[in-house]
């Protein structure tokens, strides 16, 4: 409409002041020159009309340029813009929920996501009224939570995570909110995980593992989320209970476990108790030899050697402390299942040998030398289930004499063999023997039994 009449004005003007003026009166003098009467009016006019103009179009626009536009979440005024700025309010119409982009109605493009409070949640880019592309999503304090990529309001992309007093607590790649793939995973500022993340699983790398309490429990390498290679794993206390090579999340291999107190041992899963078997007192009376066997002495403190699925399994050695806090070994050899198992030799209190032989399931069997504390051989021959059964050669305890040579049957004579005595050496009984007693005095060197 203003343009219709400001063309009108001028071509009017225009026809006004298309005839030269003749009267002197028609001009006003203007230093040396003079000047039509007309033209100072068309000037006015069209002065007065340019300003008319500037105030009814040109103001309002310069004035939009710097007002942005303004409209209630989900109103037909929203659904109507597309824009690269509006501020979006609550329902209520006063708090501001959103200022950015929109592109048909919906929020797309980037933008800044407000609580009711005036607290940032999100800045960054949307897509179709959801967090699409790079952003930052904020924690109710305004404190960053996370910052990345964004796919349907999920984290999926690259990213950093923090917590709730701006630590970095991840950063990598993520896959629906979830770590996934390469990626590093933070505890009070130190690397907890570094390597390959699956479903928010630490999946492949060196990491660490905390209990509930924090303390840390393993640090060493995963594969597949399970312990795999060199690692260290630790008790509720935060001491090493093992240290060496992991299989499928088990010891396997080289390695050394730590056994300090009863706690630490239910973290080997019991798998000691097997050998809580009797030891051997090489000073026993001949009847108290009848009522025990030679069970082994329960391992402890320290073993150091080859693993198998979690087990004491292949060569091997059990180490205790003395008195003075000096180590000291209780056993070396093979080991099968956690027990005694194949060559082997097991020492007292003072490191002193007991016996060196054959084990099984952690008993004597098979062939064997017995010693007592003093380091005297006691027994020399064959065992089965801890006890003396088969051929061998009983000593003497004090001087280390043989007194007995012949078959054993459960720790006593049965059989053929042949009694000696301690003192002089002489032969006492050759002949058959039951339960320690013999009775062919055909035999007999002038004592009987």
């Amino acid at each position: 409409m203003l343009k219709k009449i400001l063309e009108k004005t001028i071509k009017t003007m225009t026809k006004a002041i298309s005839k030269k003026p003749l009267a002197l009166n028609d001009y006003v003098p203007f230093k040396k020159h003079y000047i039509a009467k007309k033209i100072i009016s068309f000037a006015i006019v069209l002065l007065v009309a340019l300003i008319t103009v500037s105030i009814r179009v040109v103001y309002p626009k310069v004035i939009n340029l710097f007002k942005e536009p303004v409209a209630v979440i989900n109103s037909k005024e929203m659904s109507d813009f597309t824009g690269e700025k509006i501020r979006l309010l609550d329902k209520k119409g006063g708090s501001v929920i959103y200022d950015g982009e929109i592109k048909d109605g919906t929020i797309t493009g980037k933008g800044i996501l407000y609580a009711p409070n005036g607290i940032k949640m999100y800045e960054g880019e949307f897509s179709s009224n959801e967090y699409n592309g790079a952003g930052v999503l904020y924690y109710s304090d305004g404190t960053v939570k996370y910052k990345g990529d964004f796919k349907d309001n999920l984290y999926e992309g690259q990213g950093q995570e923090f917590d709730a007093v701006n630590n970095l607590i991840y950063e990598g790649g993520f896959s629906k909110d979830k770590y996934n793939g390469e990626g590093t995973l933070y505890r009070n500022k130190e690397i907890l995980g570094k390597g390959t993340f699956k479903e928010g699983k630490f999946m492949t790398g060196i990491g660490k593992t905390y209990n509930n309490d924090g303390v840390l429990i393993y640090d060493g390498n995963f594969k597949d989320g399970l312990k795999e290679g060199e690692g260290k794993e630790y008790d509720k206390k935060g001491m090493v209970i093992y240290e060496g090579n992991f299989s499928n999340d088990k010891y396997d291999g080289l390695g050394t476990f730590y056994s300090r107190n009863e706690e630490n041992s239910e973290d080997k899963k019991e798998t000691d108790e097997s050998n809580t078997d009797v030891q051997v007192d090489a000073n026993l009376t001949e009847q108290e030899l009848e009522d025990k066997s030679f069970d082994i002495a329960k391992p402890k403190d320290i073993y150091e050697g080859e693993f198998v699925k979690g087990e004491y399994s292949g060569n091997g050695i059990i180490y205790d402390f003395n008195k003075d806090g000096e180590k000291q070994k209780v056993y070396e050899g093979m080991f099968k299942d956690s027990q005694y198992s194949g060559k082997g030799r097991l020492y007292d209190d003072n490191a002193n040998l007991i016996y060196n032989g054959e084990f099984q399931l952690g008993k004597y069997e098979g062939t064997g030398l017995l010693y007592n504390s003093n380091n005297i051989k006691i027994y020399k021959g064959e065992f089965i289930n801890g006890l003396y059964d088969g051929k061998g050669q009983e000593f003497d305890g004090t001087n280390g004499a043989l007194i007995y040579e012949g078959e054993f049957t459960s720790n006593k004579h049965n059989g053929n063999g042949k009694l000696y005595d301690a003192a002089t050496g002489k032969l006492i009984f050759e002949g058959i023997f039951v339960n320690n007693n013999y009775t062919n005095e055909s035999k007999s060197k002038g004592v009987k039994k």
